[in-house]
């Protein structure tokens, strides 16, 4: 309720004045529906008796009771227009490209009928200027506007894209004419068609009315057919406007929240309606005007929590009717609600709960973009893991299907599975319904179905939790079935994109109302709701330059020059609306709160309103300004220091007495370069994430690698390799490599991986690599091939805690072969590796962050080899290593090679030499991960600890 004095109270009071306290038959016509409802409330306190309330209405309603008619469905007027356009223009395309554009193109027409702009002249003029850009591309700006004065005469050929270019641009006149004609035969209409047949029945002077007196009441910027209907009224004698405004803006020429109200004291019939003296409610008023900065977007909540609360302490609770909250951004509606007193009693949400809020708004887009990215093959259909793993990890699915849903997530991270095949979903009746393709029904049906069933199971020991679900489920049930009548009866299947597209075109206009008595406790409410209405407490927030007022042009297919020629809204008239709102808004009010954001973003502004420097320079009140922000204390975390206690010690020993349990190169290491990494993951047997991953990186090309060279030459295992057998290998190549993919990445059992984006390129890349192995192999043909990804263990002898053990260690070596009687051990390397290494000591020196790391993995693949093999002898034995980094180099050797002096190097024929001292250091490391003296933490060495994966891990920038 707003305070005495407010112009709704001096409104009631002058009414019923004029009308010696008698209202019946007459209309009162607002700007919106929320006046209408205050101004009965202020009626009601000055009226002692029966007596009948006028008729109440905003001017929308109001106009629609003068015609009969009120605006067709949105969809259905698009579906209408997009018929009119595929039968005027040569244009054939789909209705979902159409869509987009088409709504563009209705809320064109819409503006251009309310503000009565000559339709023909407005198009012709539209027209000639995308001739001019079309023909004149190549011209500067100003060359331009030079030959519009003369495009009469611009006559030049036309490509064939231009032609269709101009072509869209002369048929927008006749499918405006011919869509027009089939919404007049059909008895539909949109809102402008009204506005535009009431005001030239005006002109015409064929409008009518025999009900009474109509008061227009606190309007401000009015379009062209309002104005006429407005003045008929007043010229007639059936009406009279009542004007809300103050001279602090109406008397200043040069300021904007007057811009309007200055035209119409200069207008022969609107000028005798004001007052003759206007109110000075903004220089009289008490005010106390505060800026409040908030560092972070989402702080505005809080501080306004906090300036309710002072309120409440300083004036009470009751006086909250006359505390309003105004949110330009709605999205902060509900952190402001988590932000308010507890000891609140009422309030009132005039801004109602958005369907996009809804978890059944997310679910649905996740459906849609599940059916939208469907494949179908081999008689089956595939689902994009992306799509499916959203709909799954859903609450309201992920609840619904308990274990069931987590057992296919979890089992496509294991299988690392991008296409899912719908197959996989039989077994659960209810993803069944939803992993279905829904090509094969009615999408609005399938919606249906699944918006039923998740409905059904919402328990009763859910009530509260569910309790705005719950509504909202209904709210779709009708927007679905709205939906399906329209396109059944255009006759038009909508796609996935389609739908998408409708839901969230409705998902700005249906919401929930939020319970509560509208005229009791504190009022929340969006800047336009406010018209009309004044309140002794003004918090608003959102006061930031790009959103008070707002920087968002509508999408318009008429540039802003012909917008301004033709009378058309444009950027200049919205900001004197939001200067007035602005404005009118506080000039009743005593305590102001602008709060603004100062937090730099690239989606919201941070610099303060425009208002806040108008008040700070023009308004002689003196401005409050405070800064808050959010202290943040860096603290300083102490490192990650593990003893090996009893219990780390006990986790320890598995590894020398568990069979199973072994110590690999690769976790040897890790321990090398982060001990307690190697704790995490060997020790505590913390495993990272297992994500899905399209990417081709390192790690995934390696495995793919390898699995294709397994796949070509494990048929000749045991055999001599020649260079014919080669060349028949090589042709096998797009197979092994396809195989490869769809074991990777998760395909079933003889289905093929079916390659898009950027796995087309790592195909290639992989393709081309095993191509230049085949033919350094072919080089060195012939050569048998002895054994294949062979699975090597050894059981390390050390002593530990005064007893000989044995620690177990493992590894898999890539290819075993045997060339010119000389045994060799090769690795696959798709990274970086190089070939050459400083000596045994600086593979295990940890301190060293070019430590190469493959060739330590060659030696220990090389000491698994002779343990394993006694009758190895002392023959010698070659380590090799196929790296990518030098392997299309013309003078590439397998053969690992050791630095001598400076950058001097010499090919190692045989590693048994050095085996020896490689195996002791490798005991000594052991000895070291073992040894109780020595805890697990980082490596003091910035490079490897900045990207380290565990979380929650403090690196040596915590020191």
């Amino acid at each position: 309720m707003e305070g005495k004095g407010s112009f709704l109270d001096e409104l009631a009071e002058r009414l019923l004045d004029d009308f010696s306290g008698n209202l019946e038959g007459v209309t009162i016509v607002f700007p919106n529906r929320r006046a209408g409802l205050f101004f009965t409330k202020a009626l009601a306190d000055r009226i002692n008796h029966p007596v009948w309330l006028p008729a109440i209405l905003n001017f929308e309603d109001f106009l629609y009771s003068l015609s009969n008619t009120t605006p067709a469905d949105n969809l259905s007027l698009l579906l209408d227009l997009y018929d009119v356009y595929t039968n005027k223009t040569e244009f054939k395309e789909s209705f979902d490209r159409f869509y987009f554009w088409g709504e563009m193109l209705l809320r064109d027409f819409n503006e251009i009928d309310k503000n009565l702009v000559p339709v023909k002249a407005l198009f012709t003029s539209l027209k000639n200027l995308k001739e001019i850009d079309a023909q004149f591309a190549f011209l500067s700006n100003e060359e331009k506007k030079a030959l519009e004065h003369f495009w009469g005469n611009v006559i030049s050929k036309k490509s064939r894209h231009q032609g269709s270019f101009l072509q869209f641009w002369a048929s927008l006149y006749p499918v405006y004419v011919s869509f027009r004609e089939v919404l007049i035969k059909s008895g539909k209409a949109y809102s402008g068609m009204i506005y535009r047949s009431i005001a030239e029945d005006v002109k015409s002077q064929q409008f009518k009315w025999n009900k009474g007196k109509v008061v227009f009441a606190g309007f401000h910027a009015l379009i062209p057919s309002e104005e006429i209907i407005i003045k008929w009224f007043i010229e007639s004698s059936l009406g009279m406007i009542y004007w809300d405004l103050d001279q602090f803006y109406f008397n200043n020429p040069n300021h904007e929240a007057g811009m309007f109200l200055r035209q119409y004291f200069k207008d022969p019939v609107f000028g005798r309606t004001f007052p003759a003296t206007v109110p000075t409610f903004f220089k009289d008023r008490r005010k106390q005007i505060h800026t409040i900065a908030s560092s972070q977007y989402s702080g505005q909540a809080l501080i306004t929590g906090h300036i309710i609360h002072r309120l409440m302490a300083e004036q009470g609770p009751m006086n909250m009717a006359n505390t309003v909250v105004v949110f330009p951004d709605e999205s902060l509606v509900s952190q402001v609600l988590y932000s308010l007193p507890e000891s609140l009693a009422k309030i009132n949400i005039t801004m109602g709960y958005q369907i996009s809020n809804s978890a059944f708004y997310s679910l649905f887009e996740h459906v849609l973009d599940l059916q939208e990215k469907i494949s179908t093959g081999n008689n089956k259909n595939w689902f994009y893991y992306r799509q499916v793993l959203d709909v799954l990890n859903h609450h309201f699915i992920s609840e619904i299907c308990g274990e069931s849903g987590a057992d296919i997530v979890r089992l496509i991270e294991k299988r690392n599975m991008i296409f899912v095949p719908a197959g996989m979903f039989r077994k659960d009746t209810f993803l069944s319904e939803i992993f279905d393709a829904a090509a094969d029904r009615n999408l609005f049906e399938y919606l249906i179905r699944i918006l039923v069933l998740v409905r059904r199971s919402f328990n009763d020991t859910q009530e509260n939790r569910y309790f705005f679900e719950k509504e909202f489920s209904i709210v779709f049930y009708k927007l679905y079935k709205r939906l399906k009548d329209i396109f059944s009866e255009k006759n038009i299947k909508p796609t996935p994109t389609v739908i998408k597209r409708v839901l969230k075109y409705y998902s700005r206009f249906e919401r929930i109302p939020f319970s509560g008595e509208p005229l009791e406790g504190l009022q929340m409410m969006g800047l336009l709701e406010t018209r009309n209405l004044d309140f002794d407490n003004v918090i608003l927030l959102c006061s930031n330059e790009g959103q008070l007022p707002s920087s968002g042009s509508p999408n318009s297919f008429i540039p802003f020059n012909i917008r301004k020629a033709f009378g058309l809204p444009n950027i200049n008239s919205q900001d004197a609306i939001y200067s007035y709102l602005f404005y009118r808004l506080i000039q009743r009010a005593s305590n102001i709160y602008l709060i603004y954001n100062t937090e730099e973003s690239v989606l919201k502004p941070s610099e303060p309103s425009r208002y806040i420097h108008q008040l700070k320079f023009e308004s002689g009140f003196e401005i409050r300004h405070q800064w808050l922000s959010m202290d943040i204390a860096v603290t300083s975390i102490p490192r990650i220091v593990i003893q090996k206690d009893n219990f780390v010690r006990k986790r320890l020993k598995r590894y020398y007495q568990d069979d199973v349990l072994r110590f690999s190169p690769s976790s040897l290491n890790m321990y090398l370069n982060c001990p307690l990494n190697f704790y995490y993951k060997y020790i505590l047997d913390i495993k990272e994430e297992v994500d899905v991953s399209e990417d081709l990186d390192a790690a995934i090309f390696g495995n793919i690698l390898h699995h294709a060279m397994h796949s070509l030459y494990k048929s000749y295992k045991g055999e001599t390799v020649t260079s014919e057998i080669i060349d028949t290998i090589r042709k096998g190549a797009d197979h092994s490599i396809q195989k490869a993919f769809s074991v990777y990445y998760g395909q079933e059992d003889g289905q093929e991986f079916q390659f898009e984006g950027k796995n087309v390129l790592g195909r290639e890349i992989i393709k081309n690599y095993i191509i230049k192995i085949l033919e350094k192999d072919k080089d060195q043909s012939p050569f048998e091939i002895l054994d294949l990804e062979k699975n090597y263990t050894y059981d390390l002898p050390v002593d530990l805690d005064n007893e000989r053990v044995k620690v177990g260690v493992r590894g898999i070596i890539d290819r075993i072969d045997k060339k010119d009687g000389k045994v060799r051990i090769i690795d696959y390397k798709s990274g970086k590796d190089e070939s050459t290494f400083k000596g045994i000591a600086a593979l295990f020196d940890s301190e060293d962050e070019k430590r190469n790391k493959a060739i330590f993995q060659t030696f220990f693949y090389g000491l698994l080899y002779i343990k394993n093999h006694p009758e190895h002898g002392n023959k010698p034995l070659i380590a090799g290593l196929y790296n990518f980094s030098e392997l299309f180099n013309q003078d590439f050797d397998i053969r690992i090679k050791l630095r001598t002096k400076g950058y001097s190097s010499e090919y190692v024929d045989d590693i048994l030499p050095l085996l020896a001292e490689y195996e002791k250091y490798l005991e000594n490391l052991i000895l070291e991960i073992f040894d109780p003296d020595i805890p697990f933490k980082h490596r003091d060495r910035a490079n490897t600890c900045l990207f380290c994966k565990r979380l929650g891990m403090p690196t040596d920038f915590d020191k």
